[in-house]
């Protein structure tokens, strides 16, 4: 891609003194990388213009000889000692461009002249300064930009090898550090995954969940990770990560190639990969150790009794609790009053119900704990019927039922009163009664309970009749 004239420009302007400072190379390399131009592209094109306007000068531009380092008077032509010609041909073109870039590189020429102009001799071997060039013509001493540049890319070079050092000296953690980084996670696996048990298979599993549940909270609070040889490592990893390609970034674009730097940044590359490959081993083991957690629930769930195996050791161990969840009879409306007084008029309940029983349980199974088991009565379905007559105010019937023996006799008072089933809708009740016509299919419920299955079978024994009251 050829190079712009913005870019021309600013090259010339900062070689206006024959230096180019690392400011002035990346100010004139980020534009030109704006515009398109690869790094490769514009380094070079920089370097051999450097080159081109360090072989360039006017008589005008020396105080001393390019060649032996004699003062000249402003009317020689050539040098009176050595005969070196003092006019070397030159485009010299003024350059006026506004700009931020331009602005940087402005500053960057005022502070290079404040520097020529501070120097009397060259630093290492003495000889009369301003030269014509960055480099002594005496010793080849690097000056200027080139002393400048050293010196930048000498930061480069030491800034790689502190991040190769910072790297050798992080913590190495183990793989049982790494395991006791993240033990809080593996705490809460176990709780969740004994959690999930108790709900597939036995009702002992929940407690071990809430076990491993409270362990993971204490490892959250009291936490491993603070001061953590892996939180450390981890730290220097991944800054040493940014750096090398920040350092490849500013080698490509700033400094252009230096074997030196190159050769650095395949050092930290190499002790990034040692690095690399010891986390995914550590990684690998995490992940093994993982699967082998994660196949434990599956082993237990398969060893578990299944479903039907448990219901078979419940019943074969509490026969007689299943004998009642089981147990139905069939009860008649009492003849002749099968409704209260108060409602006959309103409507009927004159069709034959079911009696039986509901098993309470705080378990999901039956267990030996029979203790905690719990019984009430269920009548269901009791069909009402309206006989065509509104109730003034329906809201206030409260309907109950009430149980008798074959010589009518109350039955089950004890576990009185038997209410309308809570998700069964009252509402639907009172329309009917209010409206007057209609009718509703009604379960009935003890709010009582008892443990006794003696007690429910002199009830099952013993009820033969009902009544809605």
């Amino acid at each position: 891609m050829a190079i712009s004239k913005k870019i021309i420009d600013l090259t010339n302007l900062a070689l206006k003194d024959r230096t180019l400072t690392s400011i002035e190379r990346e100010t004139i390399v980020k534009a030109a990388l704006n515009e398109g131009t690869s790094a490769e592209e514009i380094n070079a094109f920089l370097d051999q213009a450097l080159q081109n306007r360090q072989k360039s000068y006017t008589k005008e531009e020396l105080k001393c000889c390019p060649n032996c380092g004699t003062q000249i008077p402003l009317i020689s032509q050539q040098c009176p000692s050595c005969g070196t010609m003092l006019n070397y041909v030159v485009d010299t073109k003024r350059v006026n461009i506004a700009s931020k870039e331009a602005q940087i590189i402005n500053q960057e020429n005022v502070r290079t002249e404040e520097e020529q102009l501070n120097l009397k001799k060259c630093p290492d071997c003495g000889a009369p300064f301003p030269l014509i060039s960055n480099i002594c013509t005496h010793c080849g001493h690097v000056l200027h930009q080139n002393s400048d540049n050293e010196f930048n890319i000498q930061n480069l070079l030491d800034n790689i090898q502190v991040s190769i050092q910072n790297l050798r000296n992080a913590p190495n953690p183990s793989f049982g550090q790494v395991l006791l980084y993240r033990l809080d996670v593996i705490v809460f696996y176990f709780a969740a995954t004994f959690l999930l048990l108790s709900f597939f298979t036995n009702i002992e599993y929940l407690c071990l969940s809430f076990v491993f549940l409270i362990i993971s909270i204490v490892f959250l609070f009291v936490s491993f990770k603070n001061n953590s040889p892996v939180e450390v490592a981890n730290e220097v990893f991944y800054e040493a990560l940014n750096n090398e390609v920040m350092y490849l970034r500013q080698t490509d674009t700033i400094y252009g190639e230096n074997k030196e730097a190159r050769k650095l940044i395949n050092d930290l590359s190499n002790e990034i990969k040692i690095i690399k490959n010891k986390r995914n081993k550590n990684r690998l083991m995490i992940t093994t150790l993982f699967l082998v957690l994660m196949s434990i629930p599956v082993i237990l769930y398969i060893k578990s009794p299944s479903t039907k195996e448990l219901y078979d050791i419940d019943r074969t161990e509490h026969p007689e609790i299943y004998q009642m969840s089981e147990y139905s009879k069939i009860i008649k409306p009492l003849p002749g009053y099968s409704v209260h007084n108060n409602y006959q008029d309103y409507f009927e309940a004159n069709c034959d119900t079911k009696l039986s029983f509901d098993v309470i349980s705080f378990n999901n199974r039956i267990n030996s704990d029979t203790d905690s088991v719990r019984y009430n009565l269920r009548i269901d379905p009791v069909k009402i019927v309206s006989k065509g007559k509104k109730i003034e105010k329906p809201d206030t019937c409260m309907l109950r039922i009430f149980l008798w023996d074959k010589d009518k006799k109350p039955v089950g008072k004890s576990l009185y009163p038997l209410k309308i089933r809570a998700h069964d809708n009252d509402d639907d009740v009172t329309i009917m009664l209010k409206n007057g016509f209609g009718n509703y299919e009604a379960d009935f419920t003890s709010l009582k309970t008892t443990k006794s299955i003696e007690k429910l079978r002199q009830i099952a024994d013993s009820v033969c009749y009902y009544t809605v009251y």
